[in-house]
């Protein structure tokens, strides 16, 4: 790995005219080359086994993360359903790009692709994951309501696409959203009513007398929601 360069410029030789050409190392940026090298080890990784290999793709992903390389997107799209252990590490990788068109593409793809074989851990940190996605798909947005409807589902999943649904979804599936509060678990009410920036005014008023007097943790998202809107 080329860790140095050089480069040549050319110098006045003092007033009697002429020029020298004087070479010059140029010392490369630290992070350039540490990426460098982690991309080097992450090209590797099939010479790994076991848990050194998880190891050594967990070093690798936590340093793109923190260097903005999204050079493992598709990597980590291909393996998210055969490693549910990994759904934490993957999502928190992933989410770092998941504002950008082109890799949220990838990361809906994944999603529908593996929706059906999903565990619960995988879909809770892939309702965190889509929280972050600029856009989600028709497919992806059918998907997260119907997993959303279903009370046999994990609270935790449930209230975590409660913010999917109403950030992407029709006016008609918000309501049905804000229909269901009554008969939803107190995580999937708090996260209705955290929600309320995706409804309209009238919507959001009619929910929060509603829910203000539905329990003290109510009340207090309630009041939370609104100092959030004032910040």
């Amino acid at each position: 790995m080329k860790l140095t360069g050089f480069t040549e410029i050319e110098v006045d030789s003092g007033p009697y005219g002429g020029v020298s050409v004087e070479v010059f190392e140029i010392k490369p940026d630290e992070k350039e080359v540490e990426l460098k090298a982690t991309q080097e080890v992450f090209a590797a990784l099939d010479d790994f086994s076991g848990e050194e290999r998880h190891r050594a793709e967990s070093f690798c992903l936590s340093f793109f993360k923190r260097a903005g390389d999204a050079s493992a997107v598709k990597y980590v799209a291909s393996r998210w359903l055969r490693n549910p252990d990994q759904a934490k590490e993957y999502a928190l990788y992933l989410i770092r790009f998941a504002s950008d068109e082109t890799h949220c593409a990838v990361i809906d793809a994944m999603l529908v692709a593996s929706a059906d074989d999903m565990i619960d851990y995988q879909w809770a940190w892939a309702a965190f994951l889509m929280r972050s996605m600029k856009s989600v798909s028709t497919d992806l947005l059918t998907l997260a309501f119907a997993k959303f409807k279903d009370g046999s589902q994990h609270e935790v999943v449930r209230s975590l696409l409660t913010y999917t649904v109403c950030r992407h979804g029709s006016p008609q599936r918000k309501k049905e959203v804000r229909d269901s509060y009554g008969a939803s678990p107190l995580l999937v009410q708090l996260a209705i009513i955290h929600s309320g920036a995706h409804f309209t005014s009238g919507e959001r008023s009619a929910l929060m007398k509603t829910a203000e007097t539905h329990g003290d943790l109510q009340a207090l998202m309630c009041e939370a929601f609104k100092a959030e809107q004032k910040a």
